[in-house]
Formats: C-alpha cells, sequence, structure tokens
C-alpha cells in the first residue's frame, strides 16, 4: 500500500519540526509546535487537525505549543502518545480544553514495559532515549531494556511484544453533558445546579481508591459535603430537606471515617500494596485512569510504571479530598492536581519506529488445488494462518500457496533536542539494528528532528552514514532548513502595505536559503534537507525500491508580492478631511459653492444649542491635544514603539494572526498585551531570529486580558524563546525578571506545564538544575497587583511606568482592560476584548492611544452583544468620551480585510467626532513620533470587500 510522509514544518525560521504519515485515509501527526495550524490554512493538502493521532517526542513548547488549536480544529476523539509524564502535562490545559466534549486517550511509553500501537494501517514502536544526565540507576536500567530489545532483529523480536490499539477498545460511554448552561452558577438555583456542577468539574470515573467505595461514591459524598454548608450559608435555594438528601450517599458515615482515617487503621497490606508486585507484566489494557471534566474525558492506560499500591490509591484520594473540600467553586478543579497516579517524571525522548504493512504475496490457485484447499480454507491462508488438509492429510501453511510478501517500508522519527541525548541515540541498538551493519530487512525514510550544531557533529554524521544508501533517504528539519514565507496571502498583504505606507507597514524580514549539508556527509546521495509542504512517498512496490520525492505543494518561489488599487483623487466640490499638524485640530474643508453647506437660514434652534455645547468641549478637546501634540514632539523615536503583531479575533487566518501587541520601549525594554497563539512566528516574520531574541530577552512585562485561548497561547513559547536567548546572552539569572498580570489561571497553567516539560528535569549548572526554569517570572492577578509594592516598583525601576491599572471589562470571567503611563508623560490604554464598558472608558480618560478592539461591522450589533464585543461604533463612541488624542482599533472578525479604508463622518446632531481613528492590520508599527500621520497612512487605499475568508467561530 502506497504511504507517504508529509514535510508539516521544517524546523527553520519560527516554526517547529513536525511531520505527518499518511496511509490511505488514516492520519498520524508526530509534533505540534509553532505555527502549525496557521501555515496550513488555505491548503488542498492535509492539515494537522485532520490527524486524529498525535505522537510527541518529547513536551516542550517546541512539540505542543499549537496544541490548544488542535484541539479547537480537530472534530472527533484524540489518540495522544508520548514519554511519561504526558498525562500530567495534557491536565495543565484543562482550563482551556472548554466546550469541546472531547475523549483524550492517553499512552506513556517508558522503558519498563514493551509494547507496540497498531490499528492495522500503521505499527508504531515506541523507543524510549534516555538523557545522558539521568542518574545511574535509569542508565543502567535503560541499558538492560535495549539489550533485551536488541538481542535480535527487530522484526522478530517486536513481534514478541504486546500489541496495543492507539484508541482504546474499552468503553467508557459518552460524556455527561450539563442540561443547560445555568449549572456553571453554584450560588444560583436549585441544588441540583450545584452538584451537576461540581461532580461535572472534578469527577474522576473509572480509578480504583483502594479500597471498597468508589472513586463516583467519595466525589458524591463530597459534593453532598459542599453542597450542604452552602445551605447553611444561606446561597443556595432549596425547597426541602428532602431534596437535599437525595443527594446523599447511601455509605455516607463509612465514607467520612475513610477520609479522616488517615492513619490507614482498617486497611492491612495486600499484595496490591506489595511495590515488587507491581514489577509483574500485567496486560495495560486492564487498568485505567480517567478524569472526566464538565467539558472532556482525560483516559491514560496504566502501563507499569503508572500503577500504584492500594494504599497510595488511598492517600492519594484522601489529600484530593482536602483540596476539593476547601472551596465549592474551584476546589474540584484544584483538586486535579494530585488526581493521576504517581509518575516519575524523567527527561526522557521518544523516537518512533513505524512500519507499514507487509503486502501479502500472489494467492496460487493452483497449488490450493493440489493441496485440496477450498472455501474458508484459502481466506485462512491469506490471513497468514495455516490449515489443515484432508487430501494430503497434513497442515498446509500460507508459504505453500503464497509467493513471498513484499516487505512493508519502515519510517523512523529520531528526536535529539540536547546534546545530552546523543550518545543514547547513536548507540541504541533498536535504531542501529536497522543499519547496514544489521542487515536490514526492511528499508524506508529517516526523518532526523535535530538541531544542526548536533546533526553536524563527527559523531552523529557517523552514525547516519551506517545507514545503507540504497536502503535508507535520511530527511534533515531543523534551522538550517530554507527559511521563506510560508503564509502567502498575509506576505501579500504586507508587502502591499508597504507600498502604501512604508513608515507603517515596514517590509518583514527576507527569506533566506538552507545551509549546505555537513562535509563529512555531503557525497551521500540519499540525504537532504527537508522543503516546506515536501511529501516523501513510501512504494514497497516501486521498481526503485526507494521513497520518491513529491515537491509539487512546496512554496519557495511562491509570488508575494502585490500592489493594492488606489482610489481616484476626490472631486474638488466634496468633503475631504484631514489632519492638520500645524494647528493640531480636524479640519473639514468645502467648496465655497458646495451643496451640502447648511444656509444659515434654515440653522434650527436645537442645531444652535448643540453647536455651542460641541464648541465647549472641542474647546477642551483641542486644548488636550494640543499639550499631547507638544509631548509627542518632546520625545525622543526611541521613546516608544507599538507593533501590532496580531489583529485577529477568536483563531487565526490567513491574514490576521490572533491578538498580540508589542510595546517596544527601546533601551528600556518592552511590554506584550496578550500573546494569542502564533505571537513567536509573527515576532520572527518582522524582525528575524537575532532581532527577535534581543527584544524578548529585554521582555520585562506581560499582560493578558484574559484567558480565551487566542489571547494566551503563545506564552509558553514567548517565554522558552525568552529563556534561551538569555542563555545564549549569557543574562545572569538575577537580570531575567519578568512579570505578568493575569487572572489567576494563567499561573496556574504556566507553572503546571513548566514542570512537565522534558528538557527542565535535568540537571543543568547553567539554569540552576532546572529545578522551576522560569522561576524568575513572577504572576500578579488582577485582585493582588495593587497590594503588592513589588509589582509598581518593578514598573517604574525596569520600565519607567508610574502608572500600571486594570479594570474589569465585560467579556469572559476575569476579563480586563488596562492602562499605563510612563514617566515621560504618555498613557496608553487597552481594552482587550469587551463589549462598550464606562469603567474601561473612565480609565482610559485623557490617553494619548487607546487601543480598542473592534471585533464586529455595525450592522452586526446583535451579535457583538451575544458575544459581548464590540461594533465599530462602539470602540469609536469609548474613543471620543474617553477624551483621548488617538485609537487604534483592532481584534477584527477575521475576514479580509472588511473595514472600510476610511471611516464615515457623522451627523450633524452626533456627539464631537474627531479623526484620530485608525485600524490596524498585522505588523502596524507605530512609532509615538509619527503618531499624527496614521489616520491617513491608508485613506487612498481601495478595499474590495467582498475579498473575505469566513471562518468558524471559536471565541469562547
Amino acid at each position: 500500500m502506497k504511504a507517504s510522509i508529509k514535510i508539516m514544518s521544517t524546523g527553520s525560521g519560527h516554526t517547529d519540526s513536525s511531520v505527518m504519515i499518511t496511509n490511505g485515509n488514516q492520519k498520524y501527526c508526530f509534533n505540534m509546535g509553532n505555527g502549525i495550524h496557521r501555515q496550513s490554512l488555505g491548503s488542498s493538502h492535509s492539515k494537522p487537525a485532520d490527524s486524529d493521532i498525535l505522537f510527541l517526542t518529547h513536551l516542550d513548547p517546541s512539540t505542543e505549543t499549537d496544541f490548544l488549536n488542535y484541539v479547537l480544529r480537530n472534530k472527533g476523539d484524540l489518540s495522544i502518545i508520548g514519554p511519561n509524564g504526558l498525562t500530567s502535562n495534557l491536565m495543565s490545559y484543562r482550563y482551556f480544553l472548554s466546550k469541546r466534549y472531547k475523549t483524550f486517550c492517553i499512552t506513556e511509553c517508558s522503558d519498563d514495559e514493551s509494547f507496540h500501537l497498531s490499528d492495522g494501517h500503521l505499527s508504531v514502536y515506541p523507543v524510549v532515549i534516555k538523557s545522558s544526565i539521568d542518574n545511574s540507576s535509569s542508565s543502567t536500567s535503560s541499558t538492560s531494556s535495549s539489550s533485551s530489545c536488541s538481542s535480535s532483529s527487530p522484526n522478530v523480536t517486536m513481534k514478541t511484544v504486546e500489541s496495543l490499539p492507539f484508541t482504546f477498545n474499552k468503553s467508557f460511554g459518552a460524556i455527561e453533558r450539563p442540561s443547560n448552561n445555568n449549572s456553571m452558577k453554584v450560588a444560583i438555583g436549585s441544588s441540583k445546579s450545584f452538584y451537576d456542577w461540581t461532580i461535572l468539574r472534578g469527577g474522576i470515573i473509572h480509578s480504583s481508591t483502594g479500597s471498597e467505595f468508589t472513586m463516583s461514591e467519595i466525589e458524591q459524598y463530597a459534593s453532598y459535603k459542599l453542597l450542604k454548608e452552602d445551605i447553611k450559608a444561606g446561597t443556595t435555594k432549596i425547597s426541602s430537606k428532602q431534596e437535599l438528601f437525595q443527594f446523599k450517599p447511601k455509605n455516607s458515615k463509612l465514607i467520612k471515617k475513610f477520609l479522616s482515617d488517615n492513619s490507614d487503621s482498617n486497611y492491612c497490606l495486600d499484595e496490591n500494596d506489595n511495590n515488587n508486585n507491581n514489577n509483574k507484566l500485567i496486560s495495560s489494557e486492564k487498568e485505567f485512569w480517567c478524569m472526566e471534566s464538565r467539558h472532556f474525558r482525560l483516559i491514560t492506560r496504566l502501563t507499569k510504571s503508572l500503577r500504584l499500591t492500594n494504599k497510595e490509591k488511598r492517600d492519594m484520594v484522601r489529600k484530593r479530598m482536602n483540596i476539593y473540600l476547601k472551596d465549592p467553586i474551584y476546589g474540584p478543579i484544584n483538586s486535579h492536581n494530585v488526581t493521576f497516579p504517581k509518575s516519575q517524571r524523567s527527561s526522557d525522548v521518544i523516537c518512533y519506529i513505524c512500519h507499514l504493512p507487509d503486502i501479502i504475496g500472489k494467492f496460487s490457485i493452483e497449488k490450493a488445488n493440489e493441496l485440496g484447499i477450498v472455501g474458508i480454507g484459502r481466506s485462512k491462508l491469506c490471513k497468514g494462518e495455516s490449515v489443515f488438509s484432508e487430501k494430503v492429510g497434513r497442515v498446509v501453511t500460507p508459504q505453500e500457496v503464497l509467493s513471498p510478501s513484499t516487505i512493508g517500508p519502515a519510517m523512523i522519527i529520531i528526536a535529539c533536542p540536547s546534546i545530552d541525548y546523543l550518545e543514547s541515540i547513536i548507540n541504541n541498538q533498536q535504531i542501529l539494528s536497522y543499519s547496514g551493519n544489521g542487515n536490514p530487512i526492511r528499508s524506508g525514510c529517516i526523518v532526523h528532528m535535530v538541531p544542526e550544531e548536533i546533526f553536524s557533529s563527527k559523531e552523529y554524521c557517523e552514525f547516519v552514514m551506517k545507514f545503507s544508501n540504497e536502503k535508507w533517504q535520511h530527511i534533515i528539519l531543523n534551522k538550517s532548513c530554507a527559511y521563506h514565507e510560508l503564509i502567502q496571502l498575509s506576505g501579500q498583504l504586507v508587502n502591499g502595505l508597504n507600498k502604501v505606507s512604508p513608515t507603517f507597514y515596514p517590509k518583514l524580514y527576507p527569506p533566506c536559503n538552507s545551509l549546505p549539508l555537513p562535509e563529512t556527509i555531503s557525497s551521500m546521495p540519499n540525504i537532504q534537507r527537508g522543503r516546506f509542504h515536501q511529501t516523501i512517498i513510501m512504494n514497497p512496490l516501486s521498481p526503485l525500491g526507494h521513497p520518491l520525492f513529491d515537491n509539487s505543494a512546496c512554496i519557495e518561489n511562491q509570488d508575494i508580492d502585490y500592489t493594492f488599487e488606489m482610489k481616484s483623487p476626490s472631486p474638488p466640490s466634496s468633503p475631504l478631511k484631514s489632519l492638520d499638524l500645524n494647528s493640531t485640530t480636524t479640519t473639514t474643508s468645502t467648496s465655497p459653492t458646495s451643496p451640502s453647506s447648511p444656509s444659515p437660514s434654515s440653522t434650527s434652534s436645537k442645531s444652535i444649542i448643540n453647536n455651542k455645547r460641541k464648541s465647549l468641549i472641542s474647546s477642551s478637546r483641542n486644548e488636550f491635544i494640543k499639550s499631547q501634540n507638544k509631548l509627542i514632539k518632546s520625545l525622543s523615536d526611541r521613546e516608544l514603539e507599538i507593533v501590532f503583531l496580531g489583529t485577529g479575533c477568536s483563531q487565526t487566518s490567513l491574514f490576521r494572526s490572533e491578538t498580540c501587541i508589542l510595546l517596544n520601549l527601546f533601551d528600556k525594554g518592552s511590554i506584550l498585551f496578550d500573546t494569542g497563539g502564533g505571537a513567536y512566528s509573527q515576532l520572527f516574520r518582522k524582525y528575524g531570529d537575532q532581532k527577535t531574541k534581543e527584544i524578548l530577552s529585554t521582555l520585562k512585562f506581560i499582560f493578558i486580558s484574559h484567558l480565551h485561548a487566542d489571547h494566551h497561547q503563545d506564552l509558553q513559547k514567548l517565554l522558552q524563546v525568552r529563556h534561551l536567548a538569555m542563555d545564549e546572552f549569557y543574562i545572569p539569572f538575577e537580570k531575567r525578571s519578568l512579570v505578568i498580570l493575569s487572572p489567576p489561571g494563567a499561573n496556574l497553567y504556566i507553572r503546571d506545564l513548566e514542570k512537565s516539560f522534558t528538557l527542565y528535569n535535568g540537571n543543568n549548572n547553567n539554569n540552576n538544575g532546572f529545578k522551576g526554569i522560569w522561576k524568575y517570572v513572577q504572576f500578579f492577578n488582577f485582585s493582588n497587583y495593587q497590594q503588592d509594592s513589588i509589582f509598581s516598583q518593578f514598573l517604574k525601576k525596569e520600565l519607567g511606568i508610574v502608572k500600571c491599572i486594570a479594570v474589569s471589562v465585560i467579556h469572559s470571567f476575569g476579563a480586563h482592560g488596562i492602562m499605563i503611563e510612563s514617566e515621560n508623560g504618555w498613557k496608553v490604554s487597552y481594552s482587550g476584548d469587551t463589549s462598550y464598558c464606562s469603567e474601561f472608558v473612565e480609565l482610559a480618560d485623557n490617553s494619548t492611544i487607546v487601543i480598542h478592539e473592534a471585533t464586529f461591522h455595525d450592522c452586526q450589533q446583535d451579535k457583538a452583544n451575544q458575544k459581548r464585543h464590540c461594533t465599530f461604533k462602539d470602540a469609536i463612541k469609548a474613543f471620543n468620551q474617553s477624551n483621548s488624542h488617538s485609537t487604534i482599533l483592532t481584534h477584527f472578525s477575521q475576514r479580509y480585510p472588511n473595514v472600510k479604508a476610511s471611516l464615515p463622518m457623522k451627523d450633524e446632531d452626533d456627539d464631537d467626532f474627531n479623526q484620530n481613528v485608525s485600524y490596524a492590520f498585522d505588523f502596524l508599527t507605530v512609532n509615538i513620533k509619527d503618531l499624527n500621520l496614521l489616520p491617513n497612512a491608508l485613506n487612498n487605499l481601495k478595499i474590495n470587500e467582498a475579498e473575505n475568508e469566513e471562518v468558524e467561530d471559536f471565541d469562547e
């Protein structure tokens, strides 16, 4: 059967290495790194979300930054395979896996249990790679395991290990969905809604407790107890005691006694409490751990390294219930931190050996007739089974009636993220058994996800040369592959805007060619650097017996030049809006004979009153504008530059990335307002590798407005790149401080992820043993930042920010807007996501720049109200009432470009309207010195509103 490897990301530029294996309609994705989804949009080829099976080589932002996008875009349940700690890692995302109603089937691979995964289309053999800095006992275990697996040809040995399905055979039923959203409102409604919400938010099902009670019974008792306390406090209305007691479990008193018996006096050790018994090889399909939340379910197949003794299970349940009962709102979900069996987190990396099915030989009817094989006997022989023939009086084997089978190709995914894994990989006997020295039966393709400094080393080159030229094709994926623009329409848009306004839309970072191969292996004909969207075809029936390349989808030479159509000059008689930079006021020039000019005799008394009122407002505003222009004139061009890295809402598109705004304070450092998916990609596209590192190494403050994924998804990737950049620049640990102001969940999310990352669990002198790799990052939430002087003192000392205030806005739970004020006088306010909000308007009063969301057209007011977003009119109203100098609108619905080039003039009876209103496309770059030029920057641009790209709304 013909199969293929599709290169989804080469690892060059801002991307991380990723491939997809396709066999028929089945697709298997390896790693879900940065930007993988956006660069596949608009393509008729495979997209990452087409795959229901995901393999992770290690746990790191480079392998999982786009995981939330993967969850959002994929329509079905998912199977995820990776190293030890995978379940804990995925649990970190529990706050954001909302409304997907998915089941995640998790398999953790460790070196203490042998199995392979198969669905009939692909067989995958995980190879556990140990770091050289692991402790000696782990190294000994790894060596013995590798030796046992490689004592003979892998094509023989691998057939003896247990075969398990990717998706678990055991049925867990459908996820229980609440009847309506009111079940989330704990303090309102009946006790039933409280009970539903608590159980579903913290539910652990199909998991042994080490006692006579089920997890469901214990959770029911905990929910009943919380509900009882809530009733005493008078925060929940019930009609009768009978309504309360219907939730009381039958064994309530016994469960209470069990939870309080920390001494375990009622339990004696049994065979399952003997740790030595855990060394027995028990079928991985027999025992599962399952957590069911309100919107998703995680099921982990409990392999040997993950199983607990009964005593450990009882201790875990008690500890978990203590957290569960502390808080009726956050207790159940916070208790997840202790809901999974102990996992000895290691720094393991997993390589994967993938076998395509063998092609059965041709069936010989003549021989079957000679041997007297008819009917179902022939079918069994084709399936590899032997049958008894009465005609010849003996057992007939498949080899007697079938020509030799064609061995299916193999694909090997090798990941070596650090030099610490080099020795383990090049000496791994399971991988080496496929080399020329191992007399391999199979041939195919080896994908090397290996940094250039490791791949070009003498040791690794010698390792590569061991694989036969006739049998194996090598593909290299790392930063030395060619870098070019991956998102054609986005590149064309920026290039077109650059021609119209180069001041505000500078050119993006230029492409660069791939580097030459290391000299040692440059003469090998079977090795090359991967190309974006290149396909390697694996056809065992090919006459050459070698993988073939399909480069038809490669886009290195795509044309990203674009020229916008410009407007015709306006007729002399029509009103022309202009900004008079000398007088600091907005003027409207009209022809003396203009028919639109009102006649003095037609002016009503109401208009006179309105004009007087406007005159007073205008006078006050003119004074403010004048003072701000004076301030702007006095500032250096290295005072403040605002870069709109992402201006879209909900999810990324071909034209707009997710929300992220960079405030570059140059010598003082930089600030980020939100870090939506693709933030790092956008930084790289604008600045290139070196400049991006410099900016991130001086990043001092991040504001996360709320916890929708399109406002925080790239946070982990930015923290990783920042950390590596500071390592590269030898920045002392004490000078790496970064403060993050966010809702409370961001802290929990990042800290949980940090603990699970593969590369951060070893011992490294440069990083204080990788214990709390980001411990210099300090989180403040919206309820405590003003009480902590550390926050304000840090901003003033490092960035010259003398005032920073966040206010609650009208959107999701915990959503906030922010205002920052510099010691040099400028003031920037950012709304985040919100409906029109008077509290934010008050906060933004007298701002130099108001950055405001404007998600919907004015004709979509109902939808804006429903989604708690603003229309253009709402955003401009907020700006006008804030009496600010300028506003820049952003966070547009994902259509290109659905914002008119110039905003309409208001009616005569409307409140004062000024023209210091601009809208942002991705990569809009505004230096504060050029602020007065911005409103007219794209005035002559003609927009075709028919060109749009509709996308599914995943905003919530």
